[in-house]
């Protein structure tokens, strides 16, 4: 399912700040109607859940959410609010809110910046309400870790070529 600003949705005008805000037009375009792109996402997130079980496909045991980059943060969310996102498999989730903030430069973040987020919470305090289903942290680079902990959450790994969801769950499991 693509959900806003990503996949087919994508707005594709080019520009030279597109390495920097690559959805810069629609993430204003959001804002100016009181929405935020990750509220946006969450809805379509959950949506589709909804869809999913009116087709008789969701079980008894909910479904897995799989999310790669900033549209990890909208699942994460989503997984908040519905426990039917049975288990979670996060690839190159963005750095903690908190590093952002502290960070003197962020690429292509626009799209999960909440407003006064980090009086609330941060990604990390996320993962942990969404325990004891389990979250799978897919890591393509080095660190990123901190600060996400709990039996229920794995950090793997992937090599270079190995972007399957099924290369994730199976390293979860031996414990890699």
């Amino acid at each position: 399912m693509d959900v806003a600003l990503t996949g087919e949705t994508v707005h594709r005008a080019g520009s030279y700040a597109n390495e920097w805000f690559p959805q810069d037009k629609a993430i204003w375009l959001a804002l100016m109607v009181g929405r935020t792109v990750t509220g946006m996402r969450m809805a379509d997130i959950v949506r589709g859940v909804d869809v999913l079980r009116e087709r008789g496909l969701v079980g008894e045991k909910g479904v897995m959410g799989w999310a790669r980059g900033n549209a990890g943060v909208a699942m994460l969310h989503a997984a908040v609010v519905d426990s039917r996102l049975r288990e979670l498999v996060l690839e190159d989730l963005p750095p903690t809110y908190r590093t952002m903030a502290t960070t003197a430069i962020q690429r292509q973040v626009f799209d999960v910046v909440l407003p006064n987020v980090l009086r609330e919470y941060d990604l990390p305090d996320l993962v942990a309400a969404v325990g004891p289903r389990r979250v799978v942290l897919g890591r393509t680079g080095p660190g990123r870790e901190e600060g996400y902990g709990g039996g229920h959450v794995r950090t793997v790994r992937r090599r270079e070529l190995a972007g399957a969801v099924e290369t994730y769950l199976v390293k979860a499991e031996d414990g890699q």
